[in-house]
């Protein structure tokens, strides 16, 4: 009988490609910026948590920002804080996600018997996987709290059917379950959720699967890490939770009222009156647009405000500030080079507005 290689064949060559990846995805060239709207965003969070000494509330342009959980946010200003204020900082926690996630794939291909590097190759060389592992986005974490959850959890209740210790392998399945939870939010338990019905029917370890993940210190686990912040938010601002959930996770998409982007407004019942005052200044004292009020004076807070009383979607003025950007920038934020381009933009916004002298 043939004995095998001691290495498969092209392992020096997948370990080279394997290499180039990493590289690339580390590297940070000269002059590259973050990509606007998402990259910049989950930067400028971070950045305005720092500045204002509160880690609590996400603010955006001044604003609360309560559409995503904070984990990001906190691993972000960690790294802004040890690195400084620079894209490569602000992309490093999803690089470490990345990294991590890769060599969870590359552990769990080798203990089922496949290849890990190519499977590595595969993960990091696939566009999503390259993608979530360099920029600066919440995808990145998302997909290896995910990771660390399925693995987990699959290894808890296989050990607990071998009659080897499992109880450690559950409270990691719970802490990777707060993670994903306080980086998504709860699509990052709805999914792993029906993928873990599905593998238990299949299998037929359904009671088994129900007994090792919801009858064991995971729950407790997950309930510990996950509910402080959202009980101290609420607490903070009174109907962080009835948004948070309801809106964000179920009338976002199952109503027309909640359609909003993260990134604005897409409802041309939204957009058109804004882009009117942002745009024409004349607009600001045209009674005829129907979004001046009876003073030449009111300002473009109080514009937006007449504007969302004619708008159900446009819930309140603060809401829309945040949707649009417009605030008062400070000298030290303009000279940030990670707010640059946000607060650009909100200059710019100011300046459309600002009445003929």
């Amino acid at each position: 009988m043939e004995e095998l290689p001691a290495r498969p064949p092209g392992s020096r060559s997948l370990l080279a490609a394997l290499l180039f990846l990493l590289a690339v995805v580390w590297l940070e060239p000269a002059g590259s910026g973050l990509a606007e709207p998402d990259e910049t965003r989950y930067a400028e969070i971070p950045r305005e948590m720092l500045a204002a000494g509160d880690l609590l509330v996400p603010r955006l342009n001044g604003v609360p920002y309560f559409e995503k959980p904070p984990l990001l946010y906190w691993v972000n200003a960690a790294s802004l804080r040890v690195f400084g204020e620079t894209p490569w900082a602000a992309r490093f926690p999803t690089r470490l996600a990345g990294l991590g996630t890769l060599l969870l794939v590359l552990s769990a291909a080798r203990g089922i018997g496949a290849g890990g590097l190519p499977a590595a190759v595969l993960f990091l060389a696939a566009p999503m996987g390259f993608l979530f592992s360099r920029t600066n986005l919440t995808d990145g974490l998302l997909t290896f709290f995910f990771t660390a959850m399925l693995l987990a959890g699959r290894s808890a209740v296989r050990r607990r059917e071998e009659k080897r210790p499992w109880l450690a392998m559950s409270a990691i399945f719970g802490a990777a379950c707060a993670a994903a939870f306080l980086t998504k939010g709860l699509i990052a338990l709805v999914l792993p959720a029906a993928i873990f019905f599905i593998w238990a029917i299949s299998t037929g370890r359904l009671v088994a699967t129900l007994r090792t993940l919801v009858l064991s210190p995971a729950p407790l686990v997950f309930l510990v890490l996950a509910l402080p912040w959202f009980l101290a938010v609420e607490r903070r601002h009174p109907g962080f939770l009835d948004f948070f959930f309801i809106r964000e996770h179920f009338q976002r998409f199952a109503t027309k009222a909640a359609k909003l982007s993260s990134s604005g407004a897409r409802d041309d019942r939204i957009g058109l009156p804004c882009l009117t005052a942002l745009e024409r200044p004349s607009a600001l004292e045209d009674k005829g647009a129907g979004l001046a009020g009876e003073s030449s004076d009111e300002s473009l807070e109080g514009i937006i405000e007449r504007a969302s009383k004619r708008v159900p979607a446009l819930e309140n003025a603060e809401v829309m500030r945040g949707v649009t950007g417009v605030y008062d920038s400070t000298p030290d934020s303009r000279a940030n080079p990670i707010a640059r381009s946000s607060h650009a933009g909100s200059r710019a916004l100011h300046a459309s507005v600002r009445r003929p002298e």
